[in-house]
C-alpha cells in the first residue's frame, strides 16, 4: 500500500481532529489556565498568593499588602493520535469511517491531555489529609472544608472522580440525602 499522502488531505484531517477536540476533546481543559500562541517550549505561569483586607482610620496612612509570588513552569509537548484509514475498508463499509476516526484521534489526545492534567494536580502539594481507602461523605465533606478554607470560588472547584469511586458513592443512600448544596 502506498503512503504518500496530499498535504491537503494532511491538512484537512489535523483541522477536522482539532475541530471535534475543541467540542469534546479534554473534560478538565477547561478547569486550568491557559495560555494560546505559546512561543517557545516551555511558558510561566505566575502565581499570586491571596491577601486580606485591613481597615483604615481617617487621615492614617495606608498598610500595603505584598502577597506571595511564585511561578510555575509549563513544559510544553505534542501529542499525536494518528490512525490511517484503508480505501477498501471505507469500500466495504457502510459507515463513515473517517469520521469515527477523526472521533478517536480527538478523544485519544482529550484523554491525554486530562491524564497531564490529574497528573500535575496529584503532583501539587495541596491535598486534603485524607487520601486512602474508598469515597465517603466524610472525604466530600473533608474536600468541601478544604476549597472553603482556601477561599476556591464555587465555580472553580473540580472534583476528578473514577467511575468505581462515584459509584460506591451513589449506592451510600446516606450520602445522597445529606449531600450540601454548595458542593
Amino acid at each position: 500500500m502506498a503512503t504518500n499522502v496530499t498535504s491537503a488531505f494532511v491538512q484537512q484531517w489535523s483541522d477536522d481532529v482539532k475541530h471535534v477536540f475543541q467540542q469534546k476533546g479534554s473534560k478538565l481543559l477547561d478547569s486550568v489556565r491557559q495560555a494560546r500562541n505559546v512561543t517557545g517550549s516551555t511558558y510561566n505561569f505566575h502565581v499570586l498568593g491571596s491577601v486580606v483586607a485591613n481597615s483604615k482610620t481617617r487621615d492614617s496612612d495606608l498598610t500595603l499588602l505584598n502577597p506571595t509570588q511564585s511561578v510555575v513552569t509549563c513544559t510544553l509537548t505534542d501529542k499525536y493520535a494518528p490512525i490511517q484509514i484503508d480505501k477498501l475498508d471505507e469500500l466495504k463499509t457502510n459507515v463513515d469511517l473517517r469520521a469515527e476516526f477523526i472521533k478517536a484521534s480527538a478523544n485519544s489526545i482529550g484523554r491525554a491531555v486530562d491524564d497531564l492534567i490529574i497528573t500535575a494536580a496529584a503532583a501539587a502539594s495541596t491535598t486534603t489529609a485524607t487520601t486512602t481507602g474508598g469515597l465517603t461523605f466524610a472525604k466530600l465533606q473533608e474536600i468541601i472544608t478544604f476549597f472553603n478554607a482556601n477561599d476556591v470560588d464555587q465555580e472553580d472547584r473540580v472534583l476528578v472522580v473514577g467511575d468505581r469511586k462515584s459509584t460506591r458513592l451513589n449506592s451510600s443512600h446516606s450520602a445522597k440525602s445529606r449531600m450540601p448544596s454548595s458542593a
